[in-house]
């Protein structure tokens, strides 16, 4: 709708810039907005008879967990699609499904608490960032976010939980720098894409360095101008760049990702990396991290 945050309108973006690019190789396209009824869209495809679905789908009936039905659907219907496969979007749009399935491949990834374990804690061993366990986007990351008492942690818990609804988790905040690795997978094969390192050089004092809501969406908003990307390394990072790159393969493989992704990492003043998140459904807006690191590739 009209009314709708930046985050979500992104979406049409997305499907109109693909939708051109696609006309340019001579393609006919149709733009299908995924209805929130499963037989309509059942019958929709069914209609259209597409030699190839692609899948831009960021919720389903308002829903993020449910983001994988669409490409669940194409899947029943044998109807070819891009992007990754229904349950490897399943498992990564859950956060706290993702971190568990990291532990059980012995893939690092900072610690965290449910939102029921919160309850029970009397202190914090360290500060917690605060998050949505099915939004992207950084929806609901602010400063704030960002806590460092059992008092303030169940105060934004509660905030969140009423000011966007939905199930919100406390992750264990790495101070450090944040990397973005997009990757391309095709017939088993892997590219990796140039490393892409989020740099806060200019951030008002006081302020923490995250991508928050703000820098992600609000252009004019300080945040926003002290977050910039960058893919130039000094040689000395040649060895962490490395593991992160090993550590991004692993993961598309240990959550069977097909045909693209970015791995979000956070590394610690010891050099450890910590992996945020397994992104199987990233933006692919021109302005966004998965196009800029293919435009570094050529």
């Amino acid at each position: 709708s009209a009314s709708a945050g930046l985050d979500d309108q992104e979406t049409l973006w997305q499907a109109k810039e693909i939708a051109d690019a696609i006309c340019k190789l001579g393609y006919e396209v149709n733009t299908l907005a995924c209805p929130h009824d499963l037989a309509l869209l059942t019958e929709q495809l069914r209609m259209l008879q597409p030699d190839l679905v692609f899948n831009l789908v960021e919720s389903f009936a308002g829903n993020s967990a449910a983001i994988h039905l669409p490409a669940l659907l194409c899947e029943q219907l044998q109807i070819p699609y891009t992007g990754a496969n229904a349950a490897a979007i399943a498992l990564s749009t859950n956060k706290l499904l993702t971190k568990r399935w990291l532990n059980a491949g012995n893939l690092p990834t900072p610690k965290w608490y449910s939102k029921e374990e919160c309850v029970h804690l009397a202190t914090l061993d360290a500060p917690y960032i605060v998050k949505s366990v099915t939004e992207d986007g950084s929806l609901g990351i602010e400063q704030s976010s960002i806590v460092e008492s059992v008092t303030d942690l169940k105060r934004v818990l509660r905030d969140r939980s009423q000011r966007f609804g939905g199930e919100w988790f406390a992750e264990r905040y790495i101070p450090g720098r944040e990397f973005n690795i997009s990757v391309l997978a095709a017939g088993g094969e892997m590219t990796v894409l140039p490393p892409a390192e989020l740099t806060f050089n200019q951030l008002p004092q006081g302020m923490k360095p995250i991508v928050d809501y703000a820098a992600k969406w609000e252009d004019d908003s300080l945040m926003a101008k002290a977050t910039k990307r960058q893919f130039c390394f000094a040689d000395n990072d040649a060895s962490l760049l490395q593991q992160l790159k090993t550590l991004s393969i692993k993961c598309m493989r240990w959550f069977n990702v097909n045909g693209f992704a970015r791995i979000d990492f956070r590394v610690d003043a010891a050099l450890n990396p910590y992996i945020l998140e397994v992104n199987a459904n990233p933006s692919l807006a021109p302005d966004a991290g998965f196009a800029a690191a293919a435009w570094q590739a050529g």
